[in-house]
């Protein structure tokens, strides 16, 4: 009776979820003096939309607020019970950062944007469900435009390409000993997933559908998408 309940409590353990907000970019496409994802909208910052996602999901054990360094010590006014650390020189060193201030029992490890918002509760929950069965887990969207490649004026198959989002989930050492590998110099990577494939091209992964919501702001354009579709709701 007393080892059913100690291998209880340890399979509990070892199933630790973590989620990672990387919150440490500049935005320089958006044409603003503050970062985007500390923009405010309906008296919220936008980061503040996705990171209370992930507080309000009971299967989320812990948060990682990867933040530029003139707005931890705000963050940390709201979020007093959340770890937050000073980001990177760029999303893959702000990416390692946050990995490795990960509690020692991560199994899973989930890791957003914080300027993809509209982050929903579904989306965290397939995540979490399918991550415990692939190594990687990658939400997708269709794109729906013709593509052409410039370079020898070919169009490309637009069914076979996809828009990658995030949070983008993983096996946590994984995906950690993935960046451990990875030279600091090297900043040719966008996201995570294209990490873990350079190091190791044989784990396994699962694309499903994503949200056409949980789009990225990147531009004046997009913010003020998210301002139509806040206000309307």
């Amino acid at each position: 009776m007393v080892y059913t309940k100690i291998c209880m409590i340890f399979n509990s353990i070892k199933k630790m979820n973590s989620a990672i907000i990387l919150a440490g970019g500049n935005g320089t496409r958006m044409d603003s003096n503050i970062p985007k994802q500390f923009l405010v909208l309906n008296d919220k910052m936008l980061i503040q939309y996705s990171v209370d996602q992930f507080v309000k999901n009971k299967n989320i054990d812990e948060i990682i607020i990867v933040s530029c360094n003139d707005w931890i010590q705000k963050l940390k006014y709201i979020y007093n019970n959340i770890s937050i650390i000073k980001g990177g020189t760029s999303r893959i060193s702000s990416s390692i950062k946050g990995l490795l201030a990960c509690n020692k029992m991560c199994q899973n490890v989930l890791i957003h944007d914080a300027a993809r918002p509209l982050i929903s509760q579904k989306i965290i929950n397939k995540s979490l469900n399918l991550i415990q069965k692939y190594d990687a887990v990658i939400p997708a969207i269709d794109f729906h435009d013709s593509l052409l490649n410039k370079t020898n004026m070919r169009y490309l198959d637009r069914t076979k390409i996809k828009k990658i989002q995030t949070p983008q989930s993983f096996k946590y050492n994984l995906i950690l000993n993935a960046y451990k590998k990875l030279s600091k110099k090297n900043n040719q990577f966008t996201d995570d997933l294209s990490v873990l494939l350079n190091f190791n091209n044989k784990v396994s992964y699962k694309i499903f559908k994503g949200d056409k919501y949980n789009f990225k702001i990147t531009t004046s354009f997009e913010f003020n998408l998210l301002k139509n579709i806040l206000y309307e709701n």
